[in-house]
């Protein structure tokens, strides 16, 4: 089940801080995924990439409102997929 606050509070700081580095152009698109619901986050743009220690830090962050989400640091251009248990 999603904390609804503590999500949309940390996916706000996740989108200004990729907007602070250079990140554009974010799309979010929300449908329903084989163990709930799914919210799919893309963007374009030079501040897109996630170092592991960073990626680490945000996927628990996530997980404290109930969003599993995997972060590959290799990728520039990438959608990331919040899912949620139903």
């Amino acid at each position: 089940r999603m904390d609804s606050d503590r999500f949309f509070d940390a996916l706000t700081r996740l989108i200004e801080c990729r907007v602070a580095r250079g990140a554009m152009r974010f799309s979010l698109h929300a449908a329903r995924s084989v163990s709930g619901s799914a919210l799919t986050l893309g963007a374009e743009g030079s501040g897109w990439n996630f170092a592991e220690a960073r990626a680490s830090i945000w996927e628990k962050v996530f997980a404290r409102s109930g969003a599993k989400v995997s972060i590959p640091a290799s990728e520039s251009r990438i959608p990331l997929v919040f899912e949620f248990q139903a």
